[in-house]
C-alpha cells in the first residue's frame, strides 16, 4: 500500500524529525512491544481507515496516525506480518532464542 500516491502524509511527519526527541519517539512508535497487540483486526480496520481517507472523506488526524502507525508496525508489506518478524517483536523473540543457543 504506497502512502505517496493519495497524499497520506509519511507517518514520519506527525513527529519533530529535527530534534532527538522526536526522532526517538518516531522510532519507539515503531518497535515498542505494545505494536504486539495488533492483529487482523486492527489491521483491517487501518486499512479501511487509509482507503477512506484516500477516496477523499474526512478522516480525523489522529485517526490516520493510528492508521498509519498500525500499518507500518503490523503490517508493513501490506498484509499481517507473524509477530517474531515485526520490527517490535525480534527482541523479544530472537533474544530468549539467542540465551538458549548459547548454553
Amino acid at each position: 500500500m504506497s502512502n505517496e500516491a493519495a497524499n497520506v502524509p509519511h507517518l514520519s511527519s506527525y513527529y519533530d524529525m529535527t530534534t532527538f526527541f522526536g526522532r526517538l519517539r518516531y522510532n519507539w512508535s515503531l518497535c515498542s512491544p505494545l505494536g504486539l497487540r495488533w492483529g487482523q483486526y486492527a489491521v483491517a480496520e487501518a486499512t479501511a481507515t487509509i482507503l477512506q481517507h484516500k477516496s477523499g472523506h474526512t478522516v480525523n488526524t489522529d485517526q490516520l496516525k493510528q492508521a498509519q502507525l498500525v500499518m507500518a508496525v503490523a503490517a508493513p508489506q501490506g498484509t499481517l506480518a507473524p509477530m517474531p518478524c515485526r520490527t517490535c517483536g525480534w527482541a523479544l523473540a530472537t533474544v530468549p532464542i539467542l540465551a538458549f543457543m548459547t548454553r
